[in-house]
């Protein structure tokens, strides 16, 4: 008996060790598991040739690398780790601007800015197009990988080597405008002090966005970038790394003077408003579209009727009274033909049409049934804000009417 108790406990103390050494076993894997997920993965990053400011290190006239700050912010160290690859060969993620041609087998990633170029001068010229400036020698920092002479005229500077040559090219008259990418104007006129000698003529022109593109098979990849740009795109942060490359002192300049503006225009408004009421006399003017004509004929000898001279003088009121309807008279012997036809844009208050029927209406009810045939056919429709209403101008014997629709 107290052999088999010992034989017992003896399997018990077994089981109980064989258990915990199978524990640390699954412990062990499980924190290699662990350890293995949580480790960055290794992202190669092509460097070049479509690293844009502000992504890029610019060091004398030359890009040299990442800028590690801002491409942290989206692609987290904890999560990857960048391996950048001066070798376009195979790779995961790269720069891109939106009207570049995307590779087959990436994807876009949603923009992450907003850029545009910028034509810059000696002269303080404001363009309104570029074909302007076709006939002038224009020089076209581009990402060109050499410089190169288009027509003797264009001149294109690689962005990645000779920048700095382009701006000298400029301020020494070698080329009379230089079209440039404003991440670039901007480090530009803020770096090599020479803002004062040169202007924007145009701004804003080819926009395009800034983003990354990821290898289709990576989508947890390219659902990452989207979700951190757009949690950046929501902090002050990322307004001042916005305002730090891409706005130029002219377009705050030119944001105070449209803001100016609008205030005058706005307390302009708001004093005509008070004075004559000038909101509500705008909301009650209406445009009309009217097409017709009113047919007048002699039945009988007209030397019984003895009101030509009022009725014809109340043609000419209306003509005179009315111009925006284009009141025309026609005379044909024995018959009177009136025209009426407005353009396309006029502009009428609201009581303006019920007026021009009574006038009317009035005219030719001094016209005797028996003497004088009356046809009016005239059609039109009347339009507001938020209504369109047609209408028809008829008669019944000598008795013009306006039937709404």
């Amino acid at each position: 008996m107290e052999y088999q108790f010992l034989y017992f406990i003896k399997n018990i103390v077994l089981i109980k060790q064989k258990k915990e050494k199978k524990m640390k076993k699954i412990k062990v894997f499980l924190f290699l598991i662990l350890a293995v997920a949580t480790y960055p993965q290794e992202l190669i990053f092509m460097e070049a040739p479509n690293n844009i400011k502000p992504f890029s290190i610019v060091e004398s006239e030359n890009i040299n690398g990442l800028n590690s700050d801002i491409i942290n912010k989206i692609i987290k160290p904890k999560d990857y780790k960048i391996n950048e690859n001066r070798v376009k060969t195979d790779y995961d993620i790269s720069l891109l601007k939106e009207s570049d041609n995307i590779e087959m087998g990436y994807n876009n990633s949603k923009d992450v800015f907003q850029t545009s170029s910028v034509i810059l001068s000696k002269n303080n010229t404001k363009i309104k197009e570029v074909k302007e400036i076709f006939n002038k020698k224009i020089g076209v920092i581009a990402e060109s990988k050499s410089d190169r002479v288009l027509a003797n005229e264009l001149q294109f500077y690689d962005k990645y080597t000779n920048s700095d040559i382009a701006f000298e090219s400029l301020l020494s008259d070698k080329v009379e405008f230089l079209i440039v990418e404003k991440s670039i104007a901007k480090y530009y006129l803020k770096n090599r002090i020479i803002n004062s000698a040169l202007y924007i003529n145009k701004d804003n022109i080819y926009k395009t966005g800034l983003c990354f593109k990821v290898k289709k098979e990576n989508i947890n990849l390219f659902n990452y970038l989207n979700k951190n740009i757009e949690i950046l795109k929501k902090t002050e942060e990322y307004k001042e790394i916005y305002k730090e490359n891409f706005v130029i002192k002219s377009d705050i300049i030119t944001k105070i003077i449209m803001i100016s503006i609008l205030a005058v225009l706005i307390i302009v408004l708001i004093i005509l408003q008070i004075k004559y009421k000038i909101i509500k006399k705008v909301s009650e003017l209406k445009s009309i579209d009217m097409n017709g004509t009113i047919f007048l004929r002699t039945v009988k000898n007209v030397g019984e009727f003895n009101k030509k001279e009022e009725f014809a003088e109340k043609l000419k009121n209306i003509q005179i009274s009315y111009p925006k309807f284009g009141v025309e008279l026609e005379n044909g012997g024995d018959s009177i033909k009136i025209l009426i036809s407005t353009d396309k844009k006029v502009y009428i208050h609201e009581n303006m049409l019920d007026t021009f029927v009574n006038d009317l209406k009035e005219a030719f009810l001094i016209l005797p049934e028996e003497i004088f045939i009356i046809q009016a056919n005239i059609k039109g429709r009347v339009k507001s804000l938020v209504t369109e209403n047609k209408f028809t101008i008829a008669n019944n014997k000598n008795i013009i009417g306006l039937i709404k629709q």
